[in-house]
């Protein structure tokens, strides 16, 4: 409205959602209703979320992606993790979980968790987030490691809507 920059937008829905048969029919209202194209809005759910009623939120998830929205896999690596999981499951990203990073990279195990992961989604063709940044160490050992994608305190703490936009200003020129 506002020539503001408009930016995707990733929003996290819990497990009741994705019990409602009409869930992605009712993003897709809402997001029309709104102005918002689907290619705007990442529709975020975790591993609890999926394996707490599988089949109807693999039914949703395929329509999401019909209707033109991304689909991410958060906290990906704390619960339920599987290969299958990821095979099955229709989704665009995955994020890793910040678990990973917090732990002492420099020990090889540690980094090799995160190096297969990588490779794994790469192989998929899933975009690769990783979450929870908080070093100029760990972004090296990520963007070192393939994934393109980071966030965290690193970049900023949480911000009001008004500074938000201010930094989007600020991006834009």
């Amino acid at each position: 409205k506002n020539n503001d920059p408009a930016v995707p937008v990733a929003v996290n829905f819990s497990s009741r959602h994705f019990a409602n048969p009409g869930f992605a029919d009712e993003v897709k209202r809402i997001a029309d209703l709104l102005l918002v194209p689907s290619s705007f809005l990442e529709i975020e759910i975790t591993e609890t979320t999926l394996m707490e009623n599988w089949d109807e939120t693999i039914i949703q998830t395929r329509r999401l992606r019909e209707m033109g929205f991304s689909v991410a896999l958060d906290d990906f690596g704390t619960g339920y993790s599987s290969m299958g999981v990821l095979q099955e499951l229709p989704v665009d990203v995955i994020k890793i979980d910040r678990s990973f990073i917090n732990r002492d990279l420099s020990e090889h195990r540690n980094a090799m968790f995160i190096t297969g992961i990588v490779n794994i989604a790469q192989v998929l063709n899933l975009k690769i987030i990783c979450e929870g940044a908080e070093t100029q160490e760990q972004v090296d050992f990520l963007r070192k490691n393939g994934i393109q994608f980071v966030q965290g305190y690193y970049y900023s703490r949480p911000v009001s809507e008004t500074v938000f936009k201010e930094m989007l200003l600020k991006s834009k020129n």
